[in-house]
């Protein structure tokens, strides 16, 4: 069974970003919105009325009040925050119905901005985040970072070495070819895109299919549809996004439940996949 074709996420320039949220928010009934910066909830003000809208905050300064009559206003003591190519930064976020934003802020303005359009993924993070800030017993929320593309293979590799279990799919060869000696002595299983030579190598010490129609799915970055490759490991995932050999966005978020939950899915890939 071939999935079909689906956006899972998006890395936006910045001013499409906003026009983004804008459409996403008009097109949607309940709005949650989490940590953004003041100056960006003013603009979306005019697309908030008549909308279901609930504001998280963790300021101890009291919200401004042309902002708190847009909605009900829920205080979190949890700083929700991420890391943007080695800075620790702002990070705010938009709950649509099926999809989130992430708006990653900082003094200067907004530095960059993003999506997941993957429904149930997007769902399952709303819950979670949910959860801790209002459940869990966590000062900061910290879990996702961005990196310069080779800081991100570097994230990778440190990350394979100390992992047990480390699930591979639709990876660029390059990154293969990296992984190849930190992946020995693993419980390694390998989804690649096409039989290449890397693909064959791997099959002489790794469990390695081939998705064949499998892989349906794609990422966009800056307005280009890219190939969206993952690996999941112990305590979380990283997404890479390229075009051929040229890596241009590594991301990672560490969580052992979004580990998991993208093992249980690779899980489900790896059932439809066929041998070398």
């Amino acid at each position: 069974m071939a999935l079909l074709e689906a956006k899972v996420d998006e890395i936006f320039e910045i001013e499409n970003g906003i026009k983004a949220i804008k459409e996403g928010i008009a097109a949607s009934n309940e709005v949650e919105l989490i940590n953004l910066p003041y100056n960006l909830i003013i603009q979306l003000k005019p697309l908030l009325k008549d909308k279901k809208v609930k504001i998280h905050h963790n300021k101890t300064d009291e919200i401004p009040e042309e902002i708190a009559e847009l909605g009900q206003v829920c205080f979190t003591s949890v700083e929700m925050k991420g890391t943007y190519k080695g800075k620790v930064v702002e990070k705010g976020e938009v709950f649509l119905r099926n999809s989130i934003f992430h708006v990653w802020w900082d003094e200067s303005g907004i530095v960059n901005i993003g999506s997941i359009d993957f429904s149930k993924c997007a769902r399952c993070i709303m819950d979670m985040h949910r959860d801790i800030m209002y459940l869990e017993e966590m000062d900061v929320l910290n879990i996702m970072t961005l990196y310069d593309p080779e800081d991100g293979l570097d994230a990778i590799e440190e990350a394979v070495r100390r992992s047990k279990r480390v699930r591979m799919v639709n990876m660029p060869k390059i990154v293969v070819k990296r992984l190849y000696f930190a992946l020995q002595e693993k419980d390694v299983k390998i989804i690649c895109a096409e039989a290449s030579d890397e693909a064959k190598r791997a099959k002489e010490k790794f469990d390695v299919k081939i998705a064949g129609g499998l892989l349906g799915v794609y990422s966009v970055y800056k307005g280009k549809k890219v190939k969206s490759g993952g690996i999941a490991v112990d305590d979380g995932f990283f997404n890479v996004d390229y075009i051929g050999s040229e890596i241009l966005n590594v991301r990672s978020v560490m969580w052992r439940k979004c580990a998991d939950c993208m093992m249980r899915y690779f899980d489900w890939g790896w059932l439809e996949a066929r041998k070398i």
